[in-house]
């Protein structure tokens, strides 16, 4: 026996059932989640944004900051201590002697001492870390303008170490061959 066929009507109210079907699916699968996980970041939004408004309403107060500087001073005139009993930076007196030996180190090496000449601590661009170490210990700069060959150079850096006090080399520049195929190295001296 064959099937009767579905009428027209029939048809059209098949294609709206799963049409009504389909929709309630997609609203509570798909759009009711969308819609929850819309609103939970709505409201972390809005407690970030009330959050951030409560902090920039609140004076900046610097107490704690105080504290903290005062509770690390002792250590800091420890460390101070410790660097000055330790005969490792160049004394007052003797920085001008020192200065004479680095120019004397770089002549052995077959260096042409350019430029010896004390420099401002203001006027240098150097890491934060070396302009800390110079203010708090005291350190004096050079700028030093040296020329020859590069090989010198390098026995010019290493024999630096024979030098009694400490000297540090900061914002090193070497530039490639002059007229002559000397290389030009341009750098401060932190005694």
């Amino acid at each position: 026996m064959a099937k009767p066929k579905m009428t027209r009507m029939q048809q059209v109210l098949m294609v709206v059932a799963i049409a009504v079907v389909a929709i309630y699916f997609f609203l509570n699968k798909v759009q009711d989640p969308l819609t929850g996980k819309l609103k939970g970041a709505i409201a972390e939004h809005n407690r970030v944004v009330q959050t951030i408004n409560t902090l920039q309403q609140e004076p900046v107060t610097t107490a704690s900051l105080e504290a903290s500087i005062d509770r690390l001073r002792p250590k800091l005139r420890e460390a101070q201590a410790k660097v000055l009993a330790a005969d490792v930076l160049t004394p007052d007196d003797k920085i001008e002697e020192t200065v004479m030996q680095v120019s004397a180190v770089a002549s052995n090496n077959g260096l042409l001492v350019q430029d010896l000449v004390p420099a401002a601590k203001d006027g240098l661009k150097l890491a934060a870390e070396m302009q800390q170490e110079i203010t708090l210990l005291a350190r004096t700069c050079y700028r030093m303008k040296v020329a020859g060959d590069f090989l010198d150079f390098i026995a010019f850096v290493r024999e630096l170490e024979t030098v009694p006090y400490q000297i540090n080399l900061a914002n090193l520049s070497v530039t490639g061959s002059d007229a002559y195929g000397r290389v030009v190295a341009d750098l401060v001296l932190v005694i």
